[in-house]
């Protein structure tokens, strides 16, 4: 448990090791000094981290031997070869969304183009389909009524017609 935890004015192990180490600014390290003056848990504590710092001096230096130093080489190149994977993976991802930003107004304007042109052409096709009415309009006007043409589809007129055309096939 550290000091911090049992009292929320003591100051830390962390602020107690930069202190140690010289590296708090002045009115830090005066600040501490007043608390180290006034509180023996302090001081206690401040005692307790100089004498690890000086126990960790006592252990012996060891050099580095070849297979901790291709482990840690190959550590950092597994990092940057990491790295240049993410790197890719990035543009790769930033590319397909510049292409989608590209590709989805150009797919929607183009089936937009196809549907207009569709509803523009709609009436010309149903004109299409019904030319032979309309270039015979004047004709089919004449006739006095429906009675009529039944009167001819009796009479056998276009019977012959049909059979004709149906022994021809």
């Amino acid at each position: 448990m550290s000091s911090k935890e049992s009292d929320p004015a003591l100051p830390t192990d962390d602020d107690l090791v930069a202190y140690l180490d010289g590296e708090l600014e002045p009115a830090e390290a005066q600040t501490i000094e007043a608390r180290l003056s006034t509180d023996p848990r302090v001081r206690g504590r401040l005692t307790e981290l100089e004498r690890t710092w000086d126990l960790l001096e006592t252990l012996p230096q060891g050099a580095p031997t070849d297979v901790f130093t291709r482990s840690t080489i190959e550590l950092v190149l597994g990092d940057v070869g990491r790295e240049k994977g993410i790197r890719r993976r990035r543009q790769r991802r930033r590319l397909f969304a510049a292409a989608g930003l590209v590709a989805v107004p150009l797919l929607l304007g183009t089936i937009s183009f196809w549907l207009i042109r569709q509803a523009q052409f709609l009436p010309l096709a149903e004109l299409e389909r019904d030319l032979d009415v309309i270039r015979n309009v004047d004709t089919y006007t004449r006739i006095p009524g429906i009675g009529f043409l039944e009167q001819l589809d009796q009479s056998g007129l276009f019977a012959m017609e049909g059979a004709a055309n149906a022994n021809q096939e």
